[in-house]
């Protein structure tokens, strides 16, 4: 009968388990006094599961990644993750952005299902069991803890997540285990992140947001990078959608270029029209003209040392000129990205290359399998990151039944 040691309790693990378990003896390994706990937080523990759209879709969510997802994806796709849980009893509600939670809004919910499951398989969790080491052996694997020696195991699924809220037992532990098996690590950094603006200046506008935003990236290392998406600007530089799902593409010392504006190429002349028929009205109104809040277009007016009580009559065309470039053309430094204690995901990890996409086992060692975030692959916002853990728990878990 073939016996699978599971190490790290979170999404990704339970799911290795619980398939793991269809076949055999399974094991779950959890350093922490309680298991998934990153997963109870997730989403400020609303939980957002997943996201509506096809494995296909979901392919473009994970950078350089999807290709390598994709039988993952295809093996326990969004909607198969949805029936998981609507069949153990959860309601699920879909926002019009297309990311999907629970009804209940608690992480919770899931994490009972999850255990239910494995339970109801007769999956074995072990809490407070730190995996120091992996040993292989003719009779199998043995896993190394602080009280003793446990194994033998058949086989062995890391799923010990990756670096982000460290608080919650992602330390990297799981990436040092693989290294010690022979793996390569891609260098592990903050995803999904903020990024931190040298000498911001615009703090005093931060809590607002600006839909639909096109940013350009400007770095030394690459072409730039033209992108669209919400932005938040807080107190120390730029944050919303469009920073999270970019930031795995910057780093400090590159230049990100906001267009506040919102008037294409015709903005002067816009501006101009404005200015003529509104005459008689303050300098400071044009912020209902552009994609900027008062107090941002206030602040942008204050550097450049226009005065906002200035009639639009009196506005020349070197200060609409100032105006402007103000606006869509200022280039603010990344001073640093948000640190792991901050950021919703991890970027890099146990190399894809060295991981056969279609079981997720290793390429190096016979029997050793990787699940979850502490596989080089980050996913946008959006429940983009959950799916993943869940579908490559899946695969890896069914693989070795397959095997």
């Amino acid at each position: 009968m073939k016996k699978t040691a599971v190490i790290g309790a979170g999404p990704a693990g339970f799911m290795a388990a619980i398939h793991a378990a269809d076949c055999g003896e399974a094991v779950l390994f959890e350093k922490m006094g309680s298991p998934a706990r990153k997963l109870l937080i997730s989403g400020s523990g609303q939980c957002n599961i997943t996201h509506t759209g096809t494995p296909g879709e979901f392919t473009e969510h994970y950078g350089n990644a999807g290709r390598f997802l994709k039988p993952a994806l295809f093996a326990f796709s969004p909607e198969a993750l949805i029936q998981f849980f609507s069949a153990a009893g959860v309601r699920l509600t879909t926002e019009e952005n297309g990311k999907i939670f629970p009804a209940s809004r608690k992480a919770r919910d899931i994490l009972q299902v999850l255990k239910k499951a494995a339970e109801d398989r007769g999956v074995k969790i072990l809490t407070t069991v730190d995996v120091q080491s992996i040993q292989s052996a003719s009779g199998g694997f043995y896993l190394v803890t602080p009280r003793r020696r446990e194994g033998p195991f058949t086989n062995v699924v890391i799923a010990g997540g990756g670096k982000s809220y460290p608080t919650t037992g992602s330390n990297g532990s799981g990436c040092r285990l693989a290294e010690a098996m022979g793996h390569t690590i891609i260098d592990q950094r903050p995803a999904l992140t903020d990024i931190r603006i040298k000498e911001f200046s615009l703090g005093k506008a931060s809590g607002s947001s600006y839909a639909d935003i096109h940013l350009t990236r400007i770095s030394t290392r690459s072409p730039v990078l033209s992108i669209e998406g919400d932005l938040l600007i807080t107190h120390r530089g730029f944050s919303g959608p469009l920073i999270l799902d970019n930031s795995r593409f910057m780093e400090p010392g590159d230049k990100v270029v906001p267009d506040f504006c919102g008037l294409g190429e015709d903005a002067d002349k816009h501006l101009r029209d404005y200015c003529n028929r509104e005459g008689n009205r303050r300098t400071g109104s044009l912020g209902t003209m552009f994609k900027a809040s008062a107090a941002l277009f206030s602040l942008l007016m204050d550097e450049i040392g226009i005065d906002t009580s200035m009639k639009l009559a009196e506005v020349s065309r070197n200060h609409r000129k100032a105006i402007l470039s103000a606006l869509r053309e200022k280039e603010y430094e990344i001073q640093s990205m948000g640190d792991f204690s901050t950021a919703m995901a991890t970027a890099g990890g146990v190399s894809r290359n060295e991981i056969n996409p279609k079981t997720m086992e290793s390429r190096i060692v016979d029997g050793l399998y990787f699940a979850g975030e502490m596989i080089d692959i980050d996913g946008d916002t959006g429940g983009y990151n959950l799916q993943a853990a869940f579908s490559t728990g899946v695969l890896a878990g069914r693989s070795i039944c397959k095997k």
